[in-house]
Parts: C-alpha cells; structure tokens; sequence
C-alpha cells in the first residue's frame, strides 16, 4: 500500500483551467450528481510515470483510496500540478465523492473555509466588472442565509506572484531581502577592498599620472577592475545558486507529503542579476575615484621614495671576498669569464673615476662580452661620456687580452682625430689611423701631435698595431675606396655614430675577411 495525497476538485475544475489529458478522459461537471455520484479518479503524470511505468492499460483500473474503490478515467498532462505552488497532488477526485475518502462531508457547512475558488476571466472583462459581480453573489447568498450577511468578494491573483496574501509569497519576499543585505555587505566589502588597494597602489597612480595619464583613464581603470570583480564573483555566486536551487527543488519535507519547491530561475532573474552587478561595480568602484582625483603626484611621490634600512654589525657582514662570490654566482661567471670581469678601469693618476651610469654600461657590456655575446647595442645620450665610456670597454677588453684587434668606427674625421689624441691617448704606439695621409693635430692641452697612420698609398693595412680608428667611408664606400690587407684579419668593431641628440655604440666582432667589412 502507498500512500498518495490527492485534490478535491469541482466537476469543472479542468475545463475552467484548459488542459487537455495526455490519456484517457477529465471528470466534467455533467458527472456530478449528489453526493457519492462521481466515483471517478484522474491520476497526475509523474504518479503514472513512477508507479504505474506508464502503463496505458491504467484506464478503466480500480483502485482504493481509504478502501473506497474509485475508476482511473485520465491522466492529467506531462508538468501540470493543480494550482497549489508546492503542494503538487498525485491524484484529482470530485468534489462530491470527498466524504467517501475523507470521511467528513464539507459541502453542508457554509460557514466552513476549506475550499479555494479559481475563475478565468471572459474575453474584455475586467477584474473590477469581475468583483461587482461576485458582491452581487453574496448579496444573494446573504438573502439565502443570514449567516451570510456581509459577505464580500474581490479578485485576486494567485500564487506567490500576485496579488494574494500568501505565506509563500511572504517567505520568498524575507528571502529576497536578506539576498539584498547580503549583497549589499558583499559591495561594501569590494568598495573596502578597493580603497584598500588604491591606497596601496597610490605611488603607482601617481606615476601614471605624472607620465601623462588622465585621472579619467585612472579612474576608468580602477571602475572596470571593480566591475569585473563584481561579475566575477557574481558568475560563481549564480553557478552554486543553481546547483543549491537545484537541490532544494528536490528537496521533500516529508516522504509522504508530495511538497515541491520549483524555483528555476530563467533569463529574466539573470539579467536582473547581471545588472545588479554591473550597477554594484560601478557605484562601489566609483569610491576610491575621489582618492584619485585628489591625489598631489608631486607629494605622493616623494613620500613613496622611502629606502629601507636595517643594522647589522661589523662582524656580521660579508668579507669582500663572500660578496664576489655571490656576485660571481649570480652572474654565472667561470674562471676565464672571471679574469674579464675583473680586469680593471684605466687609471691616469687623477682619482677621476667613471660616473655611475658610465661604470653600469661599461660593467655591462664587459659582462655580455665575457659571456660570448658579440652583439651589443648601447645607447647613450648627448653628453655623457660616450667616447670615454667605449674606451674604458675597449682598454679592460684588451689589456684582458679578450680582444686583439680593435677597431674604431666614425662617420666624421675629427670625431677620429679629437679621439686618438684625447681619450685614446693611453693606447699610445699600438694604436694608428687607417688613413694614407699623415696629418697634425692640436691636443687639449695645447700640445702639437702627428698622428699614427696604418694605410700605405695602395690603402693596405698595416697589422702592427692593435687599436684601429678610421671612417665609416673607408669600409662601406666604393670597393677602389675599400681597405685591403695581405692576411686575414679580425677586428672586435666599434662603430660610433651621431644621429639627432643621440649617440650609438654598437659593438660586434667582424669575421676573417681580407676585405675588412661591417656584419650584417
């Protein structure tokens, strides 16, 4: 024996609701005849799916409800449950066949409440002709009966969606409103957040600003990363949303009592929530725009140039030689690398040592060369130093012995010639000017120099020396222009060359050419 819990309807109650059966037959109010004249049953679907396997032979069955026998004549459609919310029946009987299931006759007391009356409007009525006509209803009925008198009639809609003073209505409206506490906490939290971070990212505001940014483009920045925070967290919010749903549709009070909570939330509760995310991002995300647009860039950036500092006595810190050894591990640097690197700068007595800019480029280049790198690209700007920074690299690389034959590269004659007798000076007898003529020229210091050359008439180079300076024309120009040489020579080459307010020294190392030629 199963226990099933069913509806006692009116003989109309399908026709007023228009349905139609997937099998069988509804009762009709033309069955109805006194009491105990409909001893008819219309079982739901899901009760025919789950204990019947579907079977289309149920009509005409005869089954017992409280040991009354009641005939099978219909089953109701695929998804309809009456028109209770939760409470979704297995079964519909007459109402005038009640008293034999329940036991107890309703239908002589007026004055018992127990019954829910159901109506459709006609075309073009409407729901204040509707009322007028149920309180012309009662008027009758309290002419019947004076326990009638001042009885009223209104319409309303049912459900929890309409009009209707429904508990359920009431539990879901508590339920939406802890949702919008809930979800105003979750905003005020992310504004928190937000502030919090531009506080902390306030140096990194500052910069933008001062580089050219707008505090528009600033602020939009920070209002799309608050959105799409909030859609984020909302997307993840609606997927365990609808898998909780889920559940809880499924969920039953009672294994007896067929109790149902269908709350399937379909695209318009999705865009509703997209929008009410969309909208928390951006009045939330707004918060720390004053932040920004009251930021002084000047100010924050002075106070975010703070260094930190710690003690540490004498003993405790590392001897020279534990600091190269992390250095030289860090660096990846082996033992010839090593003799390189520390090959030291030229000294010329004065106590005058490269800048600190000067000494990273120098440093840096040694080590990229150390390391087998033969292209190097260093870009220094007008005034700077660039031509004692490219001898400082050119005399630790050959007094290291890295680099045999160097050759120096310009696009102008004096630039050359200001060179060999100024900065180069140090390179004395092993350096020489790849050009045919000899010429004076006058040092800083006033004193008259003859410059080295190392072409003979026929342009032939003369590898006696080591250090090479010469023009850009003698190697790229026309091939009856081009130097020679009777064997084969590499050069480690630095061209050097002026373009606008800036200055590039690139260097590289050529291959064994009797031609001696730029790489590509």
């Amino acid at each position: 024996m199963t226990p099933s819990w069913g509806f006692a309807s009116s003989g109309n109650y399908f026709d007023v609701l228009g349905v139609q059966p997937a099998l069988g037959r509804f009762f009709h109010a033309a069955d109805e005849h006194g009491p105990g004249s409909a001893p008819y049953v219309v079982i739901s679907y899901d009760f025919w799916r789950a204990q019947l396997n579907r079977d289309p032979k149920v009509l005409g069955l005869t089954v017992e409800l409280n040991k009354h026998p009641l005939t099978v004549i219909g089953v109701a459609p695929e998804g309809f449950h009456g028109t209770d919310a939760t409470f979704w029946p297995d079964y519909w009987i007459p109402v005038m066949n009640a008293a034999q299931v329940t036991g107890f006759d309703d239908l002589p007391y007026r004055d018992h409440f127990s019954f829910d009356v159901f109506g459709r409007f006609k075309p073009r009525v409407t729901p204040t002709q509707a009322t007028n006509s149920l309180n012309a209803l009662a008027s009758q009925m309290a002419k019947d009966d004076p326990k009638d008198d001042g009885l009223t009639a209104r319409v309303r809609v049912p459900g929890p969606a309409g009009d209707d003073v429904d508990p359920t209505k009431m539990v879901l409206l508590g339920i939406l409103l802890l949702a919008f506490l809930v979800l105003f906490a979750a905003c005020a939290n992310l504004a928190s957040i937000f502030a919090a971070r531009a506080a902390d990212r306030s140096g990194e505001l500052a910069i933008r600003l001062a580089i050219g940014s707008s505090r528009w483009i600033v602020l939009r920045q920070l209002v799309v990363e608050a959105v799409l925070v909030s859609i984020a967290g909302g997307v993840f919010g609606s997927i365990f949303a609808r898998l909780a749903l889920g559940v809880l549709g499924r969920l039953r009070l009672s294994w007896d009592f067929p109790t149902h909570f269908p709350i399937l939330p379909d695209a318009r509760v999705y865009m509703a929530a997209l929008t009410m995310l969309v909208a928390g991002g951006l009045l939330f995300g707004l918060l720390p725009g004053r932040q920004v647009w009251q930021t002084d860039v000047i100010q924050t950036i002075k106070s975010g140039c703070r260094v930190a500092s710690f003690s540490i006595s004498l003993d405790s810190f590392p001897s020279p030689k534990d600091l190269w050894s992390k250095y030289r591990a860090w660096k990846g640097l082996n033992s010839d690398e090593e003799a390189i690197v520390l090959q030291d700068y030229f000294d010329d007595g004065s106590g005058k040592a490269p800048r600190y800019y000067q000494t990273n480029a120098i440093n840096a280049t040694i080590e990229a060369i150390a390391k087998g790198q033969n292209r190097i690209l260093l870009v220094m700007a007008t005034g700077t130093g660039k031509t004692h920074t490219a001898f400082q690299i050119i005399w630790r690389l050959w007094k290291a012995g890295r680099k045999k034959r160097i050759l120096f590269l310009a696009d102008r004659n004096v630039l050359a010639d200001q060179t060999m007798v100024n900065d180069f000076r140090p390179f004395g007898a092993a350096m020489a000017k790849l050009s045919t003529g000899s010429k004076t020229i006058e040092r800083a210091d006033g004193a008259e120099v003859e410059l080295t050359t190392a072409l003979d008439k026929k342009r032939r180079i003369d590898t006696a020396y080591e250090v090479y300076l010469g023009l850009y024309q003698a190697i790229t120009g026309p091939e009856e222009r081009q130097l020679t040489s009777s064997v084969a020579i590499t050069f480690f080459v630095l061209p050097y060359s002026v373009a606008a307010n800036s200055r590039t020294l690139i260097s590289s190392r050529s291959s064994h050419l009797r031609s001696v030629s730029l790489p590509t």
